[in-house]
């Protein structure tokens, strides 16, 4: 069996349909025994059952015209056991018409709606006012739209042969997107609205619509003049009429939010604001200054934000050391008790425009002086001031006495050398022997004296002394 027969007989409501061919199967003693014999009904809906009469299946479905057979065959044969199966699932031809791709003549069957004639219309075709002319002259009008919708088959029946269908033109097509539950394209009928373009056709509003700020876009306008927009409220809804083709938009509140930024050194992880601004270079690496929009809802803090996005935040990150530049003012905070102490005692509302800046914790130590290899090396934890004279290549004894080094850490306050080096301090090895000091002012001393001595020597040629 094919799939449409197998559905056929599995469908209640399956019309009896021109064109179907049943098996009828009975026990008739008069006749010799069993009896099986094909039947068919023809275009006027006759069924002709051998020498017992026959039948009218117009209006009726295969259930009833099948009760009507099994029991035309039982009041002629008794208890004869008789058995009426649909063979075959009738085809025919109907006519479509109207705001379609190709007019003419499509094959269907009895199974077949008026919706999936629709297939290949066009983008003015109606489908709220489709017309079905039947073989008597009848004239009913269906609304697709409430089948799609709610189910409502009795506005998408069965065609049936010598069905006539007509597609006219649609009168106002209009487009609905944004923060609504059902957006897409909707023919609206003469009465409608925005109001029921929005509440009844979009499903109503999303908890993210910003009610306030519909934009309604127009292809054209009596006047002529072309991309025409408005923006209303749905307050005014009710008043608002649409015409053909326009396009209805409804903006997401959150858009409007208030927005700080987060810059610096913020990880790349999941960015998809980011902007990356500067490279700088770090202990080797390249580290990029990133900066990131953070929507946030009125009344919420620093705090909250940090742990929103603490995946940001990177060993380069350096939390203790951040503020927020305010207006043109500086406000200094410690983002650590944030994220590892749960301690918001010193948390800072958020404003709009704010712009959090994250230094870079950069991993190195600076010596300069009277080393042999000066420059920054690689921060190690748990290393004094030593460990990094000698990576420099240890103190210049011909420039230095192994006095005054001094260590300062990235605020300039003074470090014990005994202690251990935090990174980004610097280290300073002076100049400070009298073989580097004088080879310092030797050159200079010597270019005096080589300028006194030719001075004297002109003075004495020319006699002037």
């Amino acid at each position: 069996m094919s799939a449409r027969l197998l559905l056929a007989l599995s469908t209640a409501d399956y019309p009896a349909t021109p064109g179907d061919v049943y098996s009828l199967s009975y026990f008739a003693a008069a006749l010799g025994g069993a009896v099986t014999t094909p039947l068919s009904l023809d275009a006027g809906y006759q069924l002709k059952v051998q020498n017992m009469g026959t039948l009218n299946g117009r209006g009726k479905t295969y259930l009833q015209l099948r009760a009507e057979v099994v029991n035309l065959v039982s009041r002629n044969y008794p208890m004869s056991g008789a058995a009426f199966t649909l063979t075959q699932i009738g085809r025919f031809e109907v006519l479509v018409t109207g705001e379609i791709s190709i007019a003419g003549t499509v094959p269907v069957d009895g199974l077949t709606r008026l919706s999936a004639l629709t297939a290949n219309v066009t983008e003015k075709a109606s489908t709220r006012f489709v017309q079905v002319s039947s073989a008597s002259g009848r004239v009913l009008t269906y609304d697709l739209f409430l089948a799609y919708r709610f189910g409502d088959l009795s506005q998408d029946p069965y065609v049936r042969p010598g069905d006539k269908i007509h597609i006219p033109p649609a009168g106002r097509i209009v487009s609905l997107s944004g923060e609504v539950f059902r957006p897409g394209t909707y023919e609206l009928l003469p009465e409608e609205s925005l109001e029921a373009l929005v509440s009844y056709y979009g499903g109503g509003f999303t908890l993210k619509a910003d009610q306030d700020l519909i934009r309604v876009s127009r292809i054209h306008t009596p006047e002529g003049i072309p991309g025409e927009t408005q923006f209303v409220s749905y307050k005014e809804a009710a008043l608002v009429s649409l015409e053909d083709r326009d396009s209805v938009f409804i903006a997401n509140k959150e858009v409007n939010r208030p927005v700080a930024f987060f810059e610096g050194a913020i990880s790349q992880v999941r960015m998809s604001t980011e902007r990356s601004t500067v490279v700088q270079e770090t202990s080797g690496e390249i580290e990029g200054t990133s900066k990131m929009e953070y929507p946030f809802y009125q009344g919420e803090t620093l705090g909250n934000a940090v742990r929103t996005i603490r995946d940001r935040f990177s060993l380069v990150s350096d939390l203790a050391n951040t503020y927020i530049l305010r207006k043109g003012q500086q406000i200094p905070v410690d983002l650590r008790p944030f994220l590892y102490n749960n301690d918001f005692s010193h948390d800072v509302a958020l404003e709009n425009g704010d712009t959090v800046i994250v230094p870079f914790r950069q991993y190195f130590v600076l010596v300069s002086g009277a080393v042999k290899a000066p420059g920054r090396y690689p921060y190690v934890p748990d290393r004094r001031a030593e460990y990094y004279i000698n990576l420099a290549g240890g103190r210049d004894e011909l420039m230095n006495n192994g006095r005054g080094i001094k260590a300062f850490d990235m605020n300039n306050k003074s470090l014990s050398l005994e202690g251990y080096i935090p990174p980004e301090s610097m280290i300073s090895v002076p100049i400070n022997t009298f073989t580097a000091k004088f080879n310092q002012v030797g050159p200079i001393i010597t270019t005096i004296l080589s300028i006194l001595s030719t001075t004297l020597s002109i003075l004495a040629i020319t006699g002037a002394l």
